[in-house]
């Protein structure tokens, strides 16, 4: 059971998606950054044993394709972009894969919207290490990057670097900057004058801690000030710019010099002239750490790792928290969990105001790791939305047609916040119809879907320009019939113990078919009453253990043909 805690007072219970996949590798798979897709779905970069790899996961968690890449001896993918093409451009680094230079060199490839492989670029100075970090799409429609190149060979002190490209990946502009003798630059992004801000940490010497760090340019890459940090044991891992121009760099430090452990640590900056001020620290009394930050209108989203467990035998959680335009701290999620530590990547606000966002995590026990998506969306952004199903709901079908209807009703308060209502529905992660209304000052939406093996997702968008604002959204919506069964412990029929090797295609064998529903709370103390699937999160049982019985039904009567999906309340042990 993970501990989930919203503080804030939320007009309707918002929808929630948790993916919790094993990582079968025992630690090999390294995820270390998601960015959002156009179309709603979720890029990953990361790196598995000696490859990088880009994953797509779906809007609704379910992940669509994994593609490995491998230059030279070793690849490692840092982070990732999407251009306006839908192609994707992903950025880390790669050993000996230069020709005639056996080193770590900076790498930047570009694949299509499936992840194969279009174009590769290796970068750095000839027989010194370099690596990039971070990589954006800037205003232009050309892709920024940045990282770090080695200059010279005794010790190997490091430049910041900041690059730019075409998107055929030509390299347009190269800069470096320093400070200390290694700089290490980790996050970028573009202001809106059209400069770039580089952050990470820098060290005056070899193994001596480091101090956060950061680099202001000009559009060209031309330095305007730099600043580092007083503090040691001090990095910056994001930045974003403010609604009102100034800088906010992101990252964690060590508490004070008495303590020994870290927290959040966030300072604002002086857009024009460097100046710093404000510095901010949020956490517990153990390590915490700073991982993602976002400007969502005059809020901040912030992704880390919040280090004290919740309660014995838990250990370190995830930690999505909301600061107000004062950046103090105005609302915070928490998910922990039995012995698994969790390790928070970073978040992404699906909302311009941040209440609506989704975070991809990496837990790990000992040998034992998972990876985790967590999305929370909300019904109503701008819209006052009086019907929409919730995630994972089962729409009752009609014996007549063998269809269910699935409703997203409600209305506008401006009607001018939208130039049109849309409404796009997949099946199994496969675009199937989109519905429009052009004049949504009122909106009825009442499509179709058949009974059958299949999953439908539902995302309710306004569209003004060109800019589409999430609405309403529904995962994995099913129609089919409902049964209940009463009863006790006997009701329940688990998996079997007595004879592990039996492979008799008994009904219990079908736990984790995608297809079955149930309803009720969840947990011990849950007070929401909420749509489940049957599958358990890597466990034998369902979400609210109801049982075999309906699944043997399910699998083995001849009605099962007609039917989706099968409910049932949960019972009293």
């Amino acid at each position: 059971m993970a501990l989930a805690i919203w503080y804030a007072a939320q007009a309707t219970s918002p929808n929630e998606v948790l993916i919790s996949e094993k990582d079968s590798t025992d630690g090999d798979i390294v995820p270390r950054r998601m960015v959002l897709a156009r179309d709603g779905s979720f890029l990953i970069a990361g790196a598995y044993q000696q490859q990088g790899y880009i994953s797509r996961i779906s809007a609704c968690g379910k992940t669509l394709w994994t593609r490995r890449y491998l230059f030279g001896e070793e690849t490692d993918l840092n982070s990732l972009a999407e251009l306006p093409s839908g192609e994707v451009v992903a950025v880390g680094s790669c050993l000996n894969c230069a020709p005639g230079d056996t080193t770590v060199k900076a790498l930047i490839i570009k694949t299509d919207p499936a992840g194969l492989l279009l174009a590769d670029t290796a970068l750095g100075h000839l027989n010194l290490n370099a690596q990039a970090t971070d990589v954006q799409i800037t205003s232009s429609g050309k892709i920024a990057a940045t990282g770090q190149a080695a200059w010279f060979a005794s010790l190997s002190p490091n430049h910041a670097v900041l690059a730019i490209f075409d998107d055929m990946l030509h390299l347009e502009n190269w800069k470096e900057h320093d400070h200390f003798y290694y700089d290490n630059s980790q996050a970028l992004t573009q202001t809106a004058d059209g400069g770039f801000v580089l952050t990470g940490w820098s060290s005056p010497v070899l193994y001596a801690p480091g101090k956060a760090q950061v680099f202001r340019t000009d559009a060209a890459g031309n330095l305007l000030w730099k600043y580092t940090s007083p503090h040691s044991n001090s990095h910056f891992n994001d930045v974003a710019q403010t609604a009102n121009g100034q800088i906010v760099a992101l990252g964690d430090r060590v508490f004070d010099t008495t303590a020994l452990y870290r927290e959040i640590y966030l300072a604002v900056f002086d857009a024009a002239s460097g100046a710093l001020l404000a510095e901010k620290t949020y956490g517990s009394a153990a390590d915490d750490f700073g991982e993602s930050i976002h400007a969502v209108g005059n809020r901040y989203l912030v992704g880390g790792i919040y280090g004290e467990p919740s309660q014995a035998n838990w250990n370190r959680r995830d930690w999505v928290f909301r600061l107000d335009d004062q950046f103090n701290l105005e609302e915070q999620y928490f998910r922990d969990g039995y012995l698994f530590a969790h390790n928070l990547v970073n978040a992404l606000p699906l909302s311009g105001d941040g209440r609506i966002f989704a975070y991809y995590s990496r837990t790990n026990f000992f040998a034992a790791h998972n990876l985790l998506l967590f999305k929370r969306t909300e019904k109503g952004y701008r819209a006052t939305v009086a019907a929409a199903p919730s995630n994972y709901q089962l729409v009752p079908r009609d014996l007549a047609t063998n269809k269910g209807t699935v409703t997203f009703k409600g209305a506008m308060a401006d009607p001018l916040a939208y130039d049109e209502l849309r409404l796009d529905v997949w099946r199994n992660d496969a675009l199937q119809q989109t519905l429009y209304d052009n004049a949504p000052q009122s909106f009825d939406f009442a499509p179709q879907i058949t009974a059958e093996l299949a999953e439908y997702h539902f995302r309710l968008s306004g569209i003004k320009g060109q800019a589409a604002v999430l609405e309403a959204e529904a995962c994995d919506i099913v129609a089919g019939d409902a049964y209940l069964i009463q009863g006790q412990s006997n009701a329940v029929a688990g998996l079997p113990i007595f004879d592990l090797q039996d492979t008799v295609d008994h009904a219990y064998r079908h736990y984790r078919t995608p297809f079955v529903r149930n309803f009720g709370l969840k947990y011990d103390n849950d007070t929401l009453y909420a749509w489940h699937k049957e599958t358990a999160q890597l466990f034998d049982y369902a979400d609210n253990i109801s049982g075999q019985w309906n699944r043997r039904r399910f699998w083995h009567c001849p009605l099962s043909l007609r039917m989706s999906s099968v409910s049932a309340a949960p019972t009293a042990p």
